[in-house]
């Protein structure tokens, strides 16, 4: 619809007889013709908004009403519906470019702060003690993209602060923005670029190129995400490294292993902050750390780790060393470099953990978890002919218990904000089989959530290699309420199955994501046995479904669906569901296992750009 303009608009063509009119400057009336009848018309749906008594809106002054071509003038009208007459109860100003054509309009919830943003990707400012709009910077935003949407803080923005706001922009991005206002200027603050570390780590005598094709699909993911965001990159920016420090060197303990890579961690960090700034020098913020770090730069960085096998207790165990040498805050600890642009300025890195995944990875030990059982005095033999390693895993000393019950060690990895547990089922891990990988226990109660998969059509579906997909509640409790709570009390408990139990429920119960993988299919060898039935985990969520269940297994009944099978398989899977890529011979033989990789890595990356401040 469109409006002959009358009231209000109408006192714009008039001459000026009265304070209480609103005013364009005196430019603009020359593009308007006293005796000619202007139409005004909104030019977008959401161009109108109101909060706490304040209405605005954004019209089009066009001399036919037919056409929305040769725009004559663009204004910004708002007024306050609440305010006495001798208020300023009116204000009307222009927006700079006619060419601006305005999409969406928004206002605080103070109703004193309007946003106006232009399919040109400008986003101007409009404060209730301003009579002009201000064209805010947004070099930050991706290329062909405006703000289609805004989040503001109603519980700390003001009358001269929007505090820290979120923007939404056509091409799905997000960003953090915070405008204040003082005497007649506008400021804003935009966040830093985000860095997001990830770190690769191989098991026992593996090498970097163990992990390389997952290194590789981590890389293609986040590119694939910058380039669907259309320039998302320039406020995130990964950094994937395999540890080096490992190499032929897996031996001598889980410990000695686990304090070399936090070294290498802490040393790749700083290094490549300090090159990401010689590269980016003007973007130099401030710090907001208080006096802790006054005058220096606060770089914000999140940790995230990809451990396979052994890897993964080298992981755990490096993460609270990292924690324990560095000064800790809220989900994550502070590192400090010099700042490389300003030798006398220091650069305080703030950590924050992010995702903690795992892959095959021992988690409870080798005792009691080999692939065939076998003799006590065998494990032993086995365990000293594997070094300190081995005496580790197959807990001839206390160092997995203690890293899976004492706090140095669990509340850290309780920190991470996200852990992925990936474990092959069926009998197809000859190194780490299923409960050891997954913390499985027959004598645990503890509820896990089964996840329907689906796909594009909203139906569910599994993946071919994909025996099911669980989530374990994140628990606060006390270690010892919950054994109480969540022990079998059907079956008595020897010695060693207290002790199992006690493991897996400690892990369990910080909040798990756990990914049973069926790689029968990608094994070069997997022969199936005729007229032998094998119970599936989708069959029977569905069949609890319909019957009105919750979708909830316990531990002990995840158990006999996960180590059946109704095959002879070659037990290839530790290394094919990865892709370990160690050699060219190795990267041909699991070369089937980089569709798992593939799905694994882009969750991942998701996962690791899902992380907020807040």
């Amino acid at each position: 619809a469109s409006y002959y303009v009358s009231g209000l608009f109408k006192n714009l063509l008039q001459a000026e007889t009265t304070t209480k009119s609103p005013q364009l400057s005196t430019h603009h009336h020359k593009s308007l013709e006293m005796n000619q009848k202007y139409f005004c018309k909104p030019p977008h749906l959401h161009c109108v908004a109101s909060s706490n008594g304040w209405i605005v809106c954004v019209m089009d002054v066009v001399a036919d009403s037919s056409s929305s071509d040769n725009v004559v003038l663009r204004i910004a009208s708002r007024w306050n519906v609440r305010r006495s007459s001798s208020a300023q109860e009116d204000m009307l100003v222009s927006i700079p470019s006619s060419s601006d054509i305005i999409r969406h309009v928004f206002i605080d919830p103070t109703g004193h702060h309007v946003l106006l943003s232009s399919i040109n990707g400008h986003l101007y400012h409009l404060h209730s003690s301003y009579n002009q709009v201000h064209l805010l910077p947004t070099r930050c935003f991706s290329h062909s993209s405006f703000v289609t949407s805004v989040a503001w803080d109603r519980e700390r923005g003001t009358e001269m602060s929007t505090k820290k706001i979120l923007l939404g922009t056509s091409n799905g991005c997000i960003y953090e923005y915070s405008i204040t206002v003082s005497a007649n200027t506008t400021t804003t603050t935009t966040r830093s670029t985000m860095l997001h570390f990830c770190f690769l780590v191989h098991g026992f005598m593996g090498n970097p190129k163990e992990m390389s094709y997952i290194e590789s699909a981590l890389t293609k993911a986040s590119t694939r995400r910058t380039l669907i965001d259309d320039g998302k990159g320039s406020n995130q920016k990964f950094f994937f490294h395999s540890a080096t420090c490992n190499t032929d060197n897996t031996y001598d303990g889980i410990a000695n292993g686990g304090t070399r890579l936090a070294d290498e961690i802490k040393s790749y960090i700083k290094s490549s902050t300090r090159s990401h700034f010689m590269e980016d020098r003007k973007d130099q913020y401030l710090s907001e750390m208080g006096e802790q770090s006054n005058g220096a730069i606060v770089q914000n960085v999140t940790i995230s780790f990809v451990g396979n096998s052994l890897g993964g207790l080298y992981s755990r165990y490096a993460i609270a060393k990292l924690a324990e040498h560095s000064k800790r805050i809220d989900n994550g600890f502070i590192l400090y470099e010099k700042n490389p642009c300003q030798p006398d300025q220091m650069i305080v890195i703030r950590v924050f953990f992010n995702v903690f995944a795992t892959t095959a990875c021992p988690h409870l030990g080798v005792h009691r978890h080999t692939y065939m059982l076998v003799p006590q005095f065998l494990e032993t033999v086995m365990a000293h002919v594997l070094s300190d390693t081995g005496r580790d895993l197959f807990r001839l000393t206390g160092l997995v218990r203690e890293m899976t019950l004492s706090p140095q060690y669990l509340d850290v990895l309780r920190s991470f904000r996200r852990r992925i547990a990936y474990a092959n089922a069926h009998n197809t891990d000859f190194q780490v089989p299923t409960n050891t990988a997954a913390f499985l226990c027959k004598h645990s109660r503890y509820p896990h959530t089964f996840v329907e998969e689906e796909n594009k059509d909203d139906t569910t579906t599994t993946t071919s290699w994909m025996a099911g997909t669980f989530y374990t509640k994140k628990v606060e409790s006390d270690l010892y309420e919950i054994i109480h709570k969540y022990s079998s009390l059907e079956n008595p408990m020897d010695k060693e199955g207290t002790d199992q139990l006690e493991l897996s429920l400690a892990l369990d119960s910080l909040g798990w994501k756990k990914v049973f993988v069926d790689v029968r299919d990608l094994l070069p060898l997997s022969i199936p046995i005729p007229f032998v039935k094998e119970p599936k985990l989708v069959n029977h969520y569905q069949k609890e479904k319909s019957e009105g269940g919750l979708g909830t297994m316990e531990s002990r009944q995840i158990i006999p669906f996960v180590s059946s099978s109704n095959r002879i398989s070659f037990p290839n899977g530790h290394t094919t569901m990865v892709a370990n890529s160690k050699s060219d011979f190795v990267a041909w033989l699991n070369s089937n296992g980089r569709i798992i990789m593939n799905q694994f890595a882009a969750e991942l990356v998701n996962d690791m750009l899902s992380w907020s401040p807040e």
